[in-house]
């Protein structure tokens, strides 16, 4: 006698989805996925300003170092050598104290590949061959942290250097900007010049097929959130900085214009005097 069949039995014959279906899925995936695309973004975007920010606390660390090791001096934009030499520059002198040259690098732009003779060779200057410690896209403040420099006020702010200042000298150390990122055609530049970064034409972008003084820290601000840029102060410690800090070069255009904003909005202890040793 057959055995009745079991009601537990499966149905062999399972439904398949419909076109309309299939549709509907598909749709709703790609719903989903554009709301978390962009989220996506803002988390890697985020993170990577995280890491800037933290790259320049652990550089501000280095500086002080090499000041304490070499009698409260503020290290030498330039070493010795040349493009091709190693440390060739600061980048160099303060690497036994971080031993890591990717702290260099802004990670919101990517890092180049060099070349087969290990050299980076910069689009904007084809014809060189600068090793990575004079293209790093961080930059140090050469007129109002490292250097001091002849003249007697904002009117005059670009001559000789007189020499290498003093950590312990610099008045309100806690405010002057030491390093800041670069950018100078795709890479960066190992140094800029306080009293003429602060005065950029604004909108320019005119670093990415040239090079001049003016725009080489205000042009990273296309590359972070919110027009935030990350910096380091000269007591070690990083921040933040935005458009505020900066003078039009389009609105105000002669010298005494310059100089007029920079002591009505006070920012001279950011950027500090080039004409001034401390």
């Amino acid at each position: 006698m057959m055995s009745r069949r079991s009601n537990n039995t499966p149905n062999l014959k399972a439904r398949a989805f419909t076109l309309i279906e299939l549709l509907v899925v598909i749709a709703i995936i790609a719903i989903l996925a554009s709301i978390l695309f962009p989220v996506f973004a803002q988390a890697k975007a985020a993170a990577k300003e995280t890491v800037a920010l933290s790259n320049f606390k652990q550089l501000n660390l280095a500086l002080p170092m090499y000041s304490s090791d070499y009698d409260d001096q503020v290290v030498l934009v330039y070493a010795y050598g040349g493009y091709q030499t190693l440390p060739g520059t600061w980048v160099g002198l303060v690497q036994p104290y971080i031993k890591n040259y990717d702290i260099f690098w802004d990670p919101t732009r990517a890092k180049p590949v060099p070349e087969a003779n290990g050299l980076w060779n910069n689009p904007a200057y084809s014809s060189y061959g600068y090793s990575q410690t004079w293209i790093v896209p961080t930059g140090i403040n050469l007129t109002g942290y490292a250097y001091s420099y002849t003249g007697t006020g904002c009117s005059e702010p670009w001559d000789a250097g007189v020499g290498p200042r003093n950590l312990s000298s610099i008045d309100g150390i806690s405010e002057r900007m030491a390093v800041a990122p670069t950018t100078f055609g795709i890479y960066g530049w190992m140094n800029f010049r306080g009293v003429q970064a602060s005065w950029p034409y604004y909108g320019s972008h005119s670093l990415q097929t040239g090079w001049d003084w003016d725009g080489l820290v205000y042009e990273t601000n296309y590359t972070h959130a919110a027009n935030k840029i990350p910096i380091g102060y000269a007591d070690g410690h990083a921040g933040k900085v935005g458009l505020g800090v900066f003078v039009d070069h389009n609105t105000f255009k002669t010298v005494g214009d310059y100089c007029s904003q920079m002591d009505a909005r006070n920012l001279w202890p950011l950027w500090g005097k080039s004409w001034m040793p401390n």
